[in-house]
Order: C-alpha cells, then structure tokens, then sequence
C-alpha cells in the first residue's frame, strides 16, 4: 500500500508491506528512483550495520545497483550535521564528558541525588533519564520540576542543568534535527543523499520523523496482520503524518495449530505429550506425530523421560551421546591416552574410565593407577 502526505511542502511516500516482501518492495523503490539514472544517489537509512549488510547483499545478489549507501539514522545525520554543528564550534559529547557533566550537576543538587553523585549507578539512571527527555518541549519540563514528586522534579533539575552546562556539545538527537534544519533549508551537503529511503524503522521519535519528512523520504514499513503488533507502526504514522488505514498490511496469519504458555519446559513437555495423545485417540497413528524442541539440552533427555513414564510408544534420536557411553569414554580416553605419548595421567584416566578387559580377564585400572603413582 503506497501513501503519500505532504506538510509544509514536504512529502512523505509511506509503503506498508508485509515483512516477507519487504527486500523485494526495497529492491523496486530503489529502482524506481533511480529511473534510467544507474548512477543516481540513494540512501537507505536502515536499523542497524546488520541490517545493512544482510540487505546490501541481498540486493547484489539479485541485481547490482551502483551509488546506493546504507547507513543508520545516527550515522545519516552526523554527515549532514557535524559540519554545521562544527562550524558553529560545537564538539561531540562523548559518554564519559557527558557522565561527567551529570555528576557535577548532582553535586550541587541539595536533595538525596547529591548524596550519591558519585555512584556510577545514579550516573548511569541520569543518563537514562536524559535520552528519554530529549525533544520534550521546555513547558513539560517546566511542570516536572514544579509538580512532580520530590526525586523526580530533583533528577529533571540535574538533567537540565548538565545540559545547559554542555550546550557547546552535541549528540544525536541534536545532530538528528540539524540534518533536518539542512534538508528545510536546502543546505547543499543534502545532494549527496539523493532519495532518501527509510527500511523498516525499528524506533520512531519526533526528531526522526521531522528528518524523514523534511528529507521527504520513503518509508517502508513492515506490517505483520496482527493488530497489536502493528499498532507501533500506526503511532510512528501519527509522528510522520500519513494516516495509516485500517485494513493496511497482510491478513492476520492463522497458525494450524495452537499456541500454550506454560510456566516451565516440564509443563511444555507433558502439555505435548497430551497433545499427543488426543491426536492419537483422534485416528492420528504415532508415527505421523512428531515433538519438536529448539534446545535439545535442555528439552532431550526430559521429553525422553515423560514419554517412558507415560507408556507413549517413541522412537527418535536418544538423549545421550556417544561419548557419554562407557564404550565411547573407553575409545576417546584411548585416543587421548596415545595423542599425549602414553602419559602416565593420560593412561590412568583411560584405565579407570570404563571396565577393560585384556586376554587374561579385566584390567584392574584403579590398582595400576596407586602402583604407577608409588613408582
């Protein structure tokens, strides 16, 4: 589904897809941008380098296509921004100048957070505290520190003030809205992005949404058909402006069977065994049934244990393996012995692994073992 908004002159293509198409829907936009120009400059902000390089080629894969960077949201914006930010004489905040900034706030705080300024336990929840106020507007800071609770109003005060003793620093949030300053003002760095192509966002804020709008991106958003899933994808529509319809994505997908939550793997695996059963007594024969687990450590020897109690018919690889046998302990611990020369631990740990037997009956490994330790 393909939608298109325009706010204060800028545009936003919104294409709700469903996540198995999602590459092949990347794959047409950025051909389709392109038009006959094999060279013309794309970008696709993407969620993660992961994300990048399994994309990048997948796409090479099934077709080359030439002058098309893949980048984060963060990264996108610090080419566009650093060097207006700089020019500006800002410099980057790193984490220990900003941690630093925190604390010599709480040092002046006169309630419990100057207590514990130090603690880097209280740096690192002030940290926190910042990222989630960054871009909310001045008015609701303001009624925190006037009417929230005594910790709270405390912590926002710290918060601003480190703040307004780094505003000659920058982060992302600020290098995110410059990028969209130089798309709104038509800075020239911009032309180097080309079209601008937003994959299957992972995160939403405000500041993202206005860089996505001013640099009227596409952006391509992964619907599933479950509504509670895709309401996420229907809140970062409201921030970017495009009015998502009810009945956009895939159908809710229907499972064939059915889903349990059960509070231990125990629980899971006697609930599969009564599935079992029913399925059994329905006509099912046995062995059209089968019992899958993704951990085999910690679901083998369990269900192998439930299904011999419970008298069910089973065949099936068994929880143990080879070398756990008292055969396979008695060939490792011989191969080992010869590997380290026939050493004297090396052959004593074999002896007395498992019961050996020579031509005149079975080898008394553990009296070798006291003979050879007194010798």
């Amino acid at each position: 589904m393909k939608l298109t908004e325009e706010a204060d002159g800028q545009k936003v293509t919104l294409r709700a897809v469903d996540c198995g198409r999602a590459r092949e829907t990347l794959a047409e936009i950025i051909a389709g941008l392109k038009g006959g120009d094999p060279l013309a400059p794309v970008t696709v902000v993407v969620a993660s380098n992961l994300v990048a390089l399994d994309t990048r080629r997948w796409l090479a894969a099934r077709k080359a296509a030439a002058n098309v960077r893949f980048l984060v949201a963060e990264r996108f914006a610090e080419l566009l921004a650093a060097p207006r930010l700089q020019a500006r004489g800002m410099r980057p905040r790193s984490r220990w100048r900003w941690l630093e900034a925190l604390r010599a706030a709480a040092e002046l705080a006169k309630g419990p957070l100057g207590e514990v300024a130090h603690h880097p336990a209280t740096l690192r929840r002030l940290a926190a505290l910042a990222a989630d106020l960054r871009g909310v507007p001045g008015e609701l800071l303001d009624r925190l520190e006037e009417r929230g609770e005594p910790l709270v109003a405390e912590a926002v005060r710290v918060v601003r003030a480190a703040e307004a003793a780094a505003r000659d620093l920058y982060d992302d949030h600020d290098l995110i809205e410059e990028a969209a300053a130089a798309f709104e003002e038509g800075d020239p760095g911009t032309r180097e992005s080309g079209a601008v192509v937003w994959y299957l966002p992972d995160r939403m804020t405000a500041a993202l949404a206005r860089l996505a709008r001013a640099a009227g991106a596409t952006v391509i958003l992964g619907m599933t058909g479950d509504p509670a899933v895709d309401a996420q994808a229907r809140r970062w529509c409201g921030l970017l402006g495009v009015e998502l319809p009810a009945d956009a994505g895939p159908p809710l997908p229907r499972l064939p069977g059915q889903l349990a939550s059960l509070p231990d793997p125990e629980e899971e695996v006697r609930f599969a065994i009564r599935e079992a059963w029913r399925l059994a007594e329905g006509g099912t024969p046995l062995h059209r049934i089968a019992i899958l687990y993704g951990n085999a450590e910690q679901y083998a020897a369990l269900a192998h244990e439930r299904l011999t109690a419970s008298g069910t018919p089973h065949n099936g690889a068994g929880p143990r393996r080879l070398a756990d046998t008292l055969a396979g302990r008695a060939i490792l611990g011989a191969l080992r012995a010869a590997r380290l020369d026939w050493r004297r631990d090396a052959v004593a740990d074999w002896v007395t692994s498992a019961p050996l037997r020579d031509e005149q009956g079975e080898i008394p490994g553990h009296a070798w073992d006291a003979l050879s330790a007194e010798a």
